[in-house]
């Protein structure tokens, strides 16, 4: 069966490939259709994806070792054109315009000290009907300085805070997302 199969898919993070299949599964993917992948880790997600839909999908990882690790598991799984994984730095990423389908994103946007540019760039390279979905961390309002956080901030090694919803909103609202 079909999830059997999805089982053996490797991630670095909590989820499944049913999980993402079923995150993605609103943006209608076809083989036809591409995906950009932000934040797959060793990329069992992206080829769940690629797998389940006939999609192409471009994971993206920032840690330059899983992202080797999960294009040589792409490779070995057939799919090292259709379900690629190469590292990025979040922080200098561009995209070719009008290049994706859809966008799907796991927690890049809450280290990030400019997380409205790669919104942005997320955005620019998305075709003139694309669609995005993200998960991240967003704190809930008085939530900053607060010792917990703080401790969990440190503990990450991050300099940076996550943002409120009603800041993340502001952000999509003037990129017009």
């Amino acid at each position: 069966p079909a999830a059997a199969l999805r089982a053996r898919y490797c991630f670095n993070f909590p989820g499944s490939a049913d999980h993402v299949v079923e995150l993605v599964k609103p943006f209608g993917l076809t083989k036809e259709k591409s995906l950009l992948d932000l934040g797959c880790g060793l990329g069992g997600g992206t080829r769940a994806i690629a797998k389940e839909f006939g999609t192409w999908v471009e994971g993206m990882e920032q840690s330059p070792a899983l992202a080797r690790a999960g294009m040589e598991m792409s490779e070995k799984a057939g799919l090292g054109k259709k379900a690629t994984v190469t590292a990025y730095d979040p922080a200098k990423v561009y995209f070719t315009p009008r290049r994706y389908d859809a966008a799907f994103a796991r927690m890049v946007l809450w280290q990030l000290a400019d997380k409205k540019r790669l919104l942005g760039e997320i955005d620019k390279g998305l075709k003139s009907q694309g669609q995005l979905t993200f998960t991240d961390y967003v704190i809930k309002p008085g939530a900053a300085g607060t010792a917990g956080l703080s401790a969990w901030l440190k503990a990450e090694h991050c300099a940076n805070m996550p943002c409120g919803l009603t800041d993340v909103s502001k952000m999509l609202e003037e990129l017009k997302i």
